[in-house]
């Protein structure tokens, strides 16, 4: 039988629709002086110090520390003008942004997530690239600035928001697989070694449900335990942050348990948080705001036409003898 909170749930489905037509989602990255084991007890975002003013033409969002450096991080620079995503490597000081510098991975996909880590004194990156489905882990090469191919993980598949993680011995990558239900579903892969081979967890997805498997950071460790944020995707994707901890995780099984929902609170940007990244002693995130613009609006309408032009074409060349 229908019922009032079908109703509402239904009402609201409609009303994201009409907002998500209507506005885009203006990202921007900031910094949390606090820690992040202090995450574990947070409900609501604390005070951020945003690196920069509202800009209509552009968004940063999904940031990441350079390893091993105190003041730059790597995160997701969308070009508001012509609609295209480049990684960007952002250097603070005490006013804000004091340097900006593209970083040029060698793959031919809109690139974003840049997940970084640092093994062995050597920096890598594993950048999110679904629309190449293909996920690959590059080197920096610090003698000429560039980055070069180190593993392929995935060919063929669609990956979304991996981050890489070790634990009891093995290499963990976890990651949303696109071909499934989108920001439905967490899978891992592991391997004994970081060029792989990397083999499916048994349980896979080990994680279903949009409240908690996307990932919104890097897992990290506070008096030994491990804890993974989480996109609660519930109402929106990257709309508030959760906590897990890890309880088990072996080739054959896989455990989380919440720990805490984490809701946008800045009013510069009310609308999203779903970012969570350690920097030294403090934390690194990024906030949303829907913002109306008639360009993004025209250019939504653009890409459905081309989308639409694109499909007759097919099913026309279907139909013939």
């Amino acid at each position: 039988m229908f019922s009032f909170s079908d109703a509402r749930f239904g009402l609201g489905r409609v009303i994201r629709r009409v907002r998500g037509a209507l506005f885009y989602p203006h990202w921007m990255v900031g910094v949390v002086d606090q820690p992040i084991e202090n995450a574990l007890g947070w409900t609501e975002m604390p005070p951020v110090r945003w690196v920069e003013a509202f800009d209509r033409t552009r968004t940063l969002a999904a940031p990441f520390p350079w390893p091993g450096s105190p003041d730059t991080f790597v995160c997701e620079n969308f070009d508001l003008k012509v609609h295209q995503a480049r990684l960007a490597a952002v250097k603070l000081d005490a006013n804000g942004i004091a340097a900006e510098v593209n970083l040029d991975v060698p793959l031919s996909a809109p690139l974003s997530f840049p997940f970084l880590f640092m093994r062995d004194g050597i920096v890598y990156a594993m950048p999110e690239s679904s629309a190449s489905r293909r996920l690959e882990i590059f080197r920096w090469q610090e003698h000429d600035g560039t980055w070069a191919p180190h593993a392929v993980v995935f060919e063929d598949k669609p990956v979304f928001n991996a981050v890489l993680f070790e634990k009891d011995g093995w290499f963990w990558i976890a990651y949303t697989d696109l071909t499934q239900t989108p920001q439905d579903n967490l899978n891992l892969m592991y391997s004994s070694r970081l060029a792989g081979p990397w083999r499916h967890h048994a349980a896979n997805p080990v994680q279903t449900g949009r409240e908690a498997s996307l990932n919104g950071g890097p897992f990290f460790e506070v008096d030994g335990r491990l804890y993974r944020p989480a996109q609660d995707c519930s109402e929106v994707q990257g709309g508030a942050l959760r906590i897990r901890e890890v309880v088990v995780c072996t080739p054959l099984a896989y455990k989380e348990r919440n720990v805490t929902r984490i809701v946008p609170s800045s009013s510069a940007y009310p609308d999203g948080f779903h970012t969570l990244t350690a920097w030294g002693d403090k934390c690194l995130v990024d906030g949303m705001r829907l913002t109306f613009s008639l360009r993004h609006l025209w250019h939504r309408m653009g890409r459905r036409l081309r989308h639409e032009e694109a499909f007759l074409r097919r099913s026309a060349g279907r139909a013939r003898p």
